[in-house]
């Protein structure tokens, strides 16, 4: 049987024992130098090296002086205090349109194109662009100004949206009319409102242009606030009370449309302003 060079306690056959230079050391030692060191438990290759080459009269000092650290509940409540707790994603307050639900106080969003497939919760940051398509039997051009498909930037709103979607044309027939949107991480999601053969004056193709109309109308809403949202991180570290002034007021317009209450509104203003 053993005996620790350290502390004189027996070490048995089996037990865990740790060599250093001129002996060797009880488990109990090796946990108390290991933490005085900084080093891993149990120690790495190189870490073990050093350790085997380890006078004892260093080892006997890191081991006696060692305090183990207490944890003080107070202490731990003011850190977690101090940190803000990251706003939550509300579907009771997300404005809801075809497959996407957008909460405007978190800036994110649930997303569903289908009823097959999953819900994929993102921050509106994630969405870069759109670009929505028609496709059919033209029967006659027009020769007015065909405006271009480019993620919301160039849609003057809901009005122009049928002039920018079909490019200018008609047609008697559509069998494709839909969304594409595109994420950050370079893949695209499809919101497909008609895929088969029908006609243009019907009430399917009718209803699938106002549900093209509505989802851009989103998507462009979501897009500047993610800009805007850009904006004010950008500015961070610049003229801060400029930044939060902007950010409250975009907190404001959301509170003149309806999208947030008085209360959400008073609680975002008061966490800006650090009352």
């Amino acid at each position: 049987m053993n005996t620790c060079t350290n502390c004189g306690n027996e070490i048995a056959l089996f037990d865990a024992k740790l060599k250093i230079k001129g002996g060797i050391i009880c488990a109990a030692c090796e946990n108390k130098l290991l933490q005085s060191l900084g080093y891993h438990i149990p120690p790495t290759i190189s870490e073990k090296f050093k350790l085997n080459s380890m006078p004892l009269s260093t080892v006997k000092d890191k081991v006696d002086n060692f305090v183990l650290p207490t944890f003080d509940p107070d202490i731990a409540r003011q850190d977690e205090e101090d940190i803000p707790e990251p706003v939550k994603f509300s579907s009771e307050r997300a404005i809801k349109v075809d497959g996407i639900e957008a909460d405007f106080v978190s800036q994110k969003l649930m997303l569903r194109p289908s009823i097959l497939s999953k819900k994929r919760l993102m921050n509106f940051y994630d969405i870069t662009s759109y670009r929505p398509y028609v496709q059919g039997k033209e029967v006659t051009k027009h020769h007015g100004v065909a405006r271009a498909l480019t993620g919301g930037v160039l849609f003057g709103g809901a009005g122009a949206i049928v002039g920018a979607v079909t490019g200018g044309k008609r047609y008697s027939e559509v069998s494709s009319v839909g969304v594409n949107v595109y994420l950050a991480d370079g893949q695209s999601v499809e919101f497909s409102f008609i895929d088969s053969k029908t006609k243009a004056d019907s009430w399917v193709a009718q209803g699938a242009q106002k549900r093209v109309e509505e989802l851009s109308v989103l998507l462009d809403r979501i897009i500047d606030a993610s800009r805007n949202q850009q904006s004010v991180s950008d500015n961070i570290g610049g003229s801060s009370d400029t930044s939060v002034a902007d950010e409250i007021k975009q907190y404001k317009e959301l509170l003149d449309s309806e999208i947030i209450t008085q209360d959400e509104f008073d609680k975002k203003k008061a966490q800006l302003l650090d009352l």
